[in-house]
């Protein structure tokens, strides 16, 4: 089970790198494992059910109006 750090640490890997992402959408467990986060069956239908294309676009649009991001 991974802890609260462990899926901070993956959510922000997700938003951040979109090779990442892609692999991680078609296999959530598989792509945790291989940065050596272990996710439980439930964590990862918690991140099936995550829209992390939207939080992707939401965070461009407020890192666009201060600067912070570029190429999500």
């Amino acid at each position: 089970m991974a802890s609260k750090e462990e899926m901070e640490r993956l959510v922000g890997k997700v938003i951040s790198d979109g090779a990442f992402r892609q692999n991680f959408l078609k296999e959530p467990k598989a792509s945790a494992s291989k940065v050596g986060i272990e996710i439980t069956p439930e964590q990862e239908a918690s991140f099936r059910k995550a829209d992390f294309a939207k939080m992707v676009g939401e965070l461009e649009k407020v890192a666009s109006k201060s600067g912070l991001m570029s190429g999500l």
